[in-house]
């Protein structure tokens, strides 16, 4: 016979294992603003002037902000800062 307890706890664990694998593969592919500063060597605020500008491709899962870095390389901006 099962304990309840270790029940509980096993598929407290599953559950767990479950929402971290869905959160990477939705997230994949995508970075987040401080890797974009980094990237770009601009401040946050900078980033988000382009972003409102619509000069800068962002994407918002949720209430999360994030940034396809495919998009931001072959964006217009990024093309005026490296070449």
């Amino acid at each position: 016979m099962v304990d309840v307890d270790d029940l509980r706890k096993v598929i407290k664990e599953t559950i767990t294992q479950c929402i971290v694998q869905k959160e990477s593969e939705t997230y994949e592919g995508f970075i987040k603003i401080d890797e974009v500063c980094k990237l770009l060597q601009v401040s946050k605020p900078t980033i988000h002037l382009w972003k409102k500008q619509g000069k800068l491709p962002f994407h918002k899962i949720g209430k999360k902000l994030f940034f396809k870095k495919s998009e931001v390389l072959s964006s217009p901006i990024v093309s005026k800062i490296v070449g």
